[in-house]
């Protein structure tokens, strides 16, 4: 019973739907993540090997390194301002050197306790030789490009001595995207993709005491032995943008008959909206769900957001990849369109706004003052029976036949004529 209570609290949270994406706890998960496995998790699937020559023994060595994936990915998307790193899974195995009977090692603590033995001599000259350390130094390059710019990023890295010698260590496995990148890509479509190249080297080094006899005793001479394997990899992710542009289709000219209050708007985005709601004097009105979200693991065991749609999505998406190059000084293009329709009754000046938001948390903001009026008679009285009032009515032009003008009169008798003769001539 216990276990069946855990497995159904398991699948809640797994198919557990959110009304916003969980971007900042995604981050924080997946930053952890890397830190505390993928940093040193060995993959024998992508494994290289390597042996190294020591004392008469080969040492082999194993070493994997290749991309993760995103910081934060949103249906395999990105975009810029999230602080978002490539995270490298990276990890190996050593090998050792072993005593004559290939039972246990002859390392530094063989070695303080049992001091020279037979196990490890050998060059039988009556002193042991044994590994004093071992261990892996990797090197983290990622070159990212997009569109016509690129720019290469090291991880941070520590210098470590090896008795004589120096090696490069990498401090981090997770490489930021350069700011550089994201200025660029602040403009992406989002229908865009940025490739990530990753260039590394996992080195494996062995710091060997061999003993020497010297006739009164055993000395002490450091061999450090290492050697080097290259890992390469790639990646490609769709880049949402972060401008959007937002139009007034109803009504176009800001004023409208209060019988058919109308706030229809189209908005251009380089991103997806999953959310809005429209605002009316200075109070929320409607809302508009386009997206929920659950959260998903990759191969690797990072978290990615996966979008899902809502069943009247259709009804507010439209066309994609649109360039709107008449409306911006520069070549601007915006893979999303989205149409929000609303209704409202009133009459006079009405303040509408609607407030966006992509699933990557940026919002975007229009208002408009829009005014409502009733009909008039004659400029007189209200289509309600009201009297006149020139902020809330149309004006009207009078009917009266004294202020037709002749000309009008005459166009009218014209008319008339054209269509007498025309029923004649059928006939």
């Amino acid at each position: 019973m216990k276990k069946l209570l855990l497995l159904l609290a398991f699948l809640s949270f797994t198919y557990a739907l959110y009304d916003d994406p969980p971007l900042a706890s995604v981050t924080a998960s997946n930053r952890a993540y890397a830190s505390s496995f993928l940093s040193n998790h060995f993959n024998e699937s992508v494994a290289k090997s390597t042996s190294i020559y020591a004392l008469g023994n080969i040492i082999y060595s194993n070493a994997s390194m290749r991309i993760a994936g995103l910081t934060l990915v949103v249906d395999n998307a990105t975009s810029p301002g999230l602080n978002t790193g490539v995270i490298i899974e990276k990890g190996g195995t050593l090998g050792h050197l072993m005593q004559k009977s290939g039972v246990g090692r002859c390392d530094r603590a063989f070695f303080e306790r049992y001091g020279d033995n037979a196990e490890c001599d050998f060059d039988n000259d009556g002193c042991s030789e044994y590994e004093n350390s071992a261990d892996i130094f990797y090197t983290i390059n990622v070159t990212f490009f997009f569109r016509d710019s690129s720019k290469t990023e090291r991880a941070n890295e520590e210098t470590v001595r090896v008795f004589d010698k120096t090696f490069s260590n990498a401090l981090t496995n997770v490489i930021s995207t350069p700011t550089l990148i994201e200025r660029v890509m602040e403009n992406s479509s989002g229908i865009e993709n940025l490739t990530v190249v990753f260039n590394g080297t996992a080195s494996p080094v062995y710091d060997i005491v061999d003993r020497e006899n010297a006739g009164v005793g055993c000395i002490d001479r450091h061999v450090v032995l290492f050697d080097s394997m290259a890992f390469g990899d790639m990646a490609i992710y769709r880049v949402e943008g972060k401008n959007k542009l937002f139009f007034l289709s109803a009504p176009i000219l800001n004023e409208q008959w209060f019988r058919n209050n109308q706030f229809d708007s189209v908005v251009l985005s380089e991103s997806r909206i999953y959310k809005a709601e429209i605002i009316k004097n200075d109070e929320v009105t409607k809302n508009f769900t386009l997206y929920r979200f659950n959260t998903t693991t990759n191969g690797f065991g990072l978290l990615e957001i996966v979008s899902v749609p809502a069943e009247d999505l259709s009804a507010f998406v439209g066309v994609v990849n649109i360039t709107p190059s008449p409306l911006e000084s520069n070549n601007q293009t915006y893979a999303f369109l989205y149409r929000f329709n609303y209704s409202y009754g009133g009459i006079g000046d009405h303040v509408l706004a609607l407030s966006v938001k992509d699933v990557f948390g940026m919002e975007g903001n229009y208002t408009q003052k829009i005014k409502s009026r009733q009909l008039s008679y004659d400029s007189n009285k209200t289509e309600t029976g009201n009297d006149y009032n020139e902020g809330t009515t149309r004006k009207s032009a009078s009917f009266s036949i004294e202020n037709l003008r002749m000309l009008e009169i005459g166009f009218g008798m014209l008319g008339a004529l054209i269509i007498l003769i025309a029923y004649r001539i059928r006939k």
